[in-house]
């Protein structure tokens, strides 16, 4: 009973807490996808790939050992309004691995490619929402208070 009781004077607390912080006035901004490469390993074919949304296009000949791919989200922006930015989930930031395979006729090289295979989840960025900060009651025009 003890253990109740403390939760839930904990969660009071925490409540009033957030209400006396006031207001962020921030709004969630987008962020539209990226990706950056790592080193290119000596290839024929200019890579183009698309992942989540993310074309990945490289300008020169070779082949990237790994792509960073940061998906679109929000970051928290200054804001003129009474708003707040939200986190609400997480998006996966996600890196690729490529490789350069050789093709062959006989034993003569006759070129290469450059080729997906595989992917790891190696970060995350938040996905928000811009909410309306409660303001309370309006304040009392000066006029008035003397009446």
């Amino acid at each position: 009973m003890k253990i109740c009781l403390a939760l839930l004077g904990a969660a009071l607390a925490s409540t009033s807490l957030e209400a006396q912080a006031g207001c962020t006035w921030e709004r969630a901004g987008t962020v539209a996808g990226s990706w950056t490469s790592g080193p290119l390993a000596s290839c024929d074919s200019v890579l183009t790939f698309e992942f989540g949304g993310v074309v990945i296009r490289q300008q020169q000949a070779g082949c990237p050992l790994f792509v960073l791919v940061t998906p679109q989200h929000e970051v928290a922006e200054r804001s003129e309004r009474a708003t707040r930015a939200r986190a609400f989930a997480q998006a996966p930031v996600t890196t690729l691995f490529f490789r350069c395979e050789h093709e062959y006729f006989l034993i003569f090289p006759i070129g290469s490619a450059c080729t997906y295979f595989d992917r790891a989840i190696t970060g995350g960025v938040d996905r928000m929402q811009t909410e309306a900060c409660e303001t309370g009651k309006a304040p009392v025009p000066v006029e008035e208070v003397g009446q």
